[in-house]
């Protein structure tokens, strides 16, 4: 087969977990089995490594020609021999080599991002796993990929090759979803048009990144129930992925047929149904645990599809909101809760302040981004311009707690128009979205090589809040306006649905990269690691930071909201869950998860990755660790 060729891309950093290496081409697999390796190679490969298998034989008979050794009738057929086995032994690593050097982008391999995309493709539309399954464990399994990733780079010292299926090969899966869902809303509209090219199009043009994540989704249901959703259309933006999509209640419910495409992410994107359909020691269930612990301990956020979630209760919530935050500052001020830490009830404007204004740690790591990847503002020390809304979704626990005011019952509006609706809105989204996190803390723990109760069980009785934030786009929609400054959650995951208005971004570990968070429409979360997962993995996971503030897209999204809705109120939503661990439970690392985070770290640093100094993490009460932090941000004397 005759070379292909595709134009060169500027030099390009891949960002792993354990490894950095720069290329001029797309990275294909970081760690391909080697069946793969064999079944992409060209003829060209095998051209070249018959050529160099039989240098060595070949040179030893024309020595033997020109200058005889006299070594007898059995001296020379040993020495043939070893040079023949040497010359295969040599042709084949030739061969290979040529072949894995196209998977890592080191040379041209238009070809292979083709046969790639085929293949995964082909298996997402079978329901298969995309790189096969397994009989190790996640562990091992992440044991033999740090063994052999690029490991064809060091040939020259020892061969070593992949003969293990994992999930670890340094791309974003997410992409050959995306693909197979154009490719089955193609083929149910009956369009003409070229999927494969388009994505081929897309993905080699000069200038764009390709993904970068080691994590995606893998389907368990029939391909066309599971992909082939009607999708609807989205505020855009040409980085990496946005939360606050600016969709209108009525388009939610209203397919575009002139926009079938889901958006790119470059979050790894987890498949909650594959865990939920499966029995628990499934190969594919058992894979997709691991991709949740590696992309949050990668990344500290993900995006989770749960077919379980309901797009129509978001919108309701929304509008609920909405309505609620457009009363008179005085009748919102009724539902205020001070003394109880405003843990539960409304709190109003300028009253939270972001922590890492004051905050040495905070300040060293906006000090260690990049200058462009940093947020907007950290130096300023006003409160933030945002109202909050806690509303309780936790079960009672059977016992006296410690922390009353972290366990406060509910406040409900008494404004009419509100008070009928509110509880049925608020208990139906909120038990959505607790019951997609608690689910994905099973998960995470099965991934991570614990019990799948471990951190249920931990939460079970945990002061979980459903906690809507308000911005007042009529007073603070100037672009930006910071609605809430740079910061982490206290809790242990966070969990968002879409907002109307973009504008929320986010922080990879891994990178250091600023990622405006876009999610498609439908069933799609996002989830971000809080401090309570931080500490109880002893920092393997780090708590995600992240920021809202107004862009040119929530600009775009206030004009819309205007000219197709002007009668509602122009406030930003947003649609968040706040999972606790319970207040009374002892909080401190797992210890086999802290000697890991140790590893990470001393990796990180061999990569000339500085993460700042070590962090202590001692043993706390939940309720302790919860109060030390409300008193940072002035929400607790």
């Amino acid at each position: 087969m005759a070379e292909t060729t595709n134009t060169k891309r500027p030099a390009q950093t891949f960002v792993g977990v354990s490894k950095v290496v720069h290329t001029e081409y797309p990275l294909i697999d970081n760690d391909p089995h080697f069946k793969r390796v064999v079944g992409y190679a060209r003829t060209s490969d095998y051209v070249a490594g018959g050529i160099a298998a039989a240098f060595a034989p070949s040179a030893l008979l024309i020595l033997e020609r020109f200058a005889p050794s006299h070594a007898g009738r059995g001296g020379f057929p040993k020495a043939m021999r070893l040079a023949s086995f040497i010359g295969l032994a040599g042709g084949f690593l030739y061969f290979y080599q040529r072949s894995i050097l196209r998977f890592y982008g080191a040379t041209e391999n238009a070809r292979e991002i083709e046969m790639d995309m085929r293949e995964m493709v082909d298996k997402v539309k079978a329901g298969q796993p995309l790189y096969g399954e397994s009989k190790l464990s996640p562990h091992m399994q992440g044991v033999a990929a740090r063994q052999s990733r690029y490991s064809a780079l060091f040939f020259s010292a020892i061969p070593w090759f992949n003969f293990v299926n994992h999930n670890q090969h340094g791309v974003d899966t997410a992409k050959y979803y995306q693909q197979a869902e154009r490719e089955l809303e193609m083929e149910r509209t009956g369009s003409k048009d070229s999927s494969q090219e388009t994505f081929m199009r897309s993905t080699l043009a000069p200038g764009r990144r390709d993904d970068r994540t080691r994590h995606g989704p893998k389907q368990n249901q029939a391909a066309k129930n599971k992909l082939g959703m009607e999708t609807t259309e989205m505020d855009t933006q040409p980085t990496m992925l946005s939360h606050s999509s600016s969709l209108e209640p009525t388009e939610s419910l209203q397919p575009q047929a002139s926009s079938p495409e889901p958006q790119a992410m470059d979050l790894p994107v987890i498949d909650l149904d594959v865990f939920l359909n499966q029995s628990d020691d499934a190969p594919s269930a058992r894979a997709e645990c691991a991709k949740v612990a590696n992309a949050l301990i990668a990344y500290g956020a993900l995006i989770l599809r749960d077919s379980r979630v309901a797009e129509e209760d978001n919108v309701a919530f929304l509008d609920l909101v909405e309505d609620y935050f457009a009363q008179p500052e005085d009748e919102l001020r009724r539902d205020e809760r001070p003394d109880l830490g405003y843990q539960i009830g409304v709190t109003l404007e300028n009253t939270e302040k972001p922590k890492c204004a004051v905050d040495e740690p905070c300040l060293d790591v906006v000090r260690r981004l990049h200058p462009s990847q940093r947020p907007l503002d950290v130096t300023r020390h006003a409160p933030d311009p945002k109202c909050r809304f806690f509303w309780r979704m936790a079960e009672p626990p059977p016992y006296e707690t410690l922390f009353p005011a972290l366990n406060a019952p509910n406040v409900v509006p008494r404004a009419a128009h509100l008070a009928e609706r509110w509880e049925p809105v608020m208990d139906r989204w909120g038990a959505a979205m607790k019951t997609a996190v608690s689910t994905l803390s099973e998960m995470l723990a099965v991934g991570l090589g614990l019990p799948p109760q471990v951190f249920c069980d931990a939460g079970r009785y945990g002061p979980h809040l459903l906690a809507p934030t308000a911005s007042d786009l009529r007073k603070y929609g100037t672009k930006d306006t910071i609605l809430a400054g740079f910061h982490t959650d206290l809790n242990f995951l966070t969990i968002h649905g879409r907002s109307r208005y973009p504008g929320l971004n986010v922080w990879a570990r891994n990178t250091g990269n600023r990622i405006p968070v876009k999610m498609p429409p439908g069933n799609y979360l996002l989830v971000q690691a809080g401090k309570q997962l931080e500490h109880m993995t002893g920092g393997l996971i780090k708590a995600g930071y992240h920021e809202v503030v107004v862009n040119d897209e929530t600009i775009n999204a206030m004009e819309r909201r205007r000219r197709e809705y002007p009668d509602r109120p122009l406030i930003r939503i947003s649609s968040t869950l706040f999972w606790h661990l319970n207040s009374d439970f002892d909080l401190s690392p797992v210890p086999d998860l802290a000697e890991r985070a140790k590893e990470v770290r001393a990796e990180q640093a061999r990569m000339g990755r500085d993460e700042g100094e070590p962090v202590n993490y001692p043993s706390i009460k939940v309720g302790h660790q919860v109060e030390g932090e409300l008193k940072h941000i002035a929400l607790m004397a």
